[in-house]
């Protein structure tokens, strides 16, 4: 056996998962849970049995029962850190439709990764902007990316805790059993909106506890306020670089954080800033009957 390995004997055993010995007893003997047999005694490795325990959760309570390393990570940025707990606290104040903005390049991409760690009581799904997006989202919370997983890079989870999840998906397999497997849904706006009838038809009006929209001004309210009608319970988080959608709307939302500009660029966040002049090769000029106009 490892000597690094946590054993726990069939008494300990029974204590640290609530049931009785004998009960856990029968798992062992019927194989119904992680155990070896070492002569006469059965003994249980803790990590295994950590990862077995999981496995056994629903999506309903997996994300509740995560302890994620936010608050003191050091290495999440600031927005990531200040947005989730602020979004954690509307959500446990009973509220619903959070509004967060953030300039491009504070790390949005990771602060989607976290949102539903502690807060979905079920699954999530997030919907991107367009496919590069969606790419790089997925690539984020696709726990068997190790170079790069967000959870995994940043520490915010472990790799004994990603033992049976967050399982995340595409849309693109074109059928429901492996969303039903998953504990977070990917797509973009243009596959949902374009096929609502195949996929949001599909889904229960209970599927998803959390819906997150990636960069929200980039699609009208219509796009997506498709997929929030079909699932009126859930949680709606949107995410934004301004507070206008592209059809010049207002986004509707409630403000719970905004990470300025200035502090993007000082923190260095924003380390590329390009200007851009345009000088005409002509100006026409016009009469109107108010006076002259260019």
């Amino acid at each position: 056996m490892n000597a690094t390995t946590e054993w726990l004997s069939l008494e300990d055993t029974a204590a640290y998962l609530g049931i009785g010995k004998t009960v856990l007893y029968g798992y062992a003997r019927d194989g119904q849970i992680p155990a070896q047999k070492i002569g006469k005694k059965w003994l249980f490795d803790k990590t295994v049995l950590n990862a077995w325990v999981r496995s056994k959760q629903t999506p309903e309570t997996f994300f509740l029962n995560v302890d994620p390393n936010i608050e003191n990570n050091p290495a999440l940025r600031d927005p990531q850190r200040e947005g989730y707990l602020r979004t954690y606290e509307f959500f446990k104040a009973g509220k619903n439709k959070a509004l967060l903005q953030i300039p491009v390049g504070c790390g949005k991409t990771g602060l989607a990764s976290l949102f539903p760690l502690g807060l979905a009581a079920g699954r999530a799904i997030v919907i991107a902007p367009n496919l590069t997006i969606k790419d790089g989202l997925y690539d984020a919370m696709d726990i068997t990316n190790r170079q790069k997983c967000f959870w995994r890079k940043s520490g915010v989870l472990t790799s004994e805790q990603m033992t049976a999840g967050p399982l995340a998906c595409t849309l693109d397999s074109g059928n429901m059993s492996v969303a039903n497997k998953c504990h977070i849904v990917i797509t973009n706006i243009q596959q949902l909106a374009t096929n609502a009838d195949k996929w949001l038809a599909q889904f229960p009006d209970n599927f998803f506890d959390m819906i997150i929209v990636d960069e929200a001004h980039h699609s009208a309210a219509a796009s997506w306020q498709k997929v929030i009608d079909r699932f009126p319970n859930a949680k709606i988080i949107l995410m934004t670089a301004t507070p206008f959608r592209s059809d010049k709307q207002k986004i509707d939302g409630e403000l719970v954080f905004r990470y300025p500009f200035r502090s993007a660029t000082l923190k260095g966040y924003i380390k590329r800033l390009k200007a851009s002049y345009v000088a005409p090769s002509q100006i026409e000029l016009g009469f109107h009957s108010t006076g002259l106009i260019f």
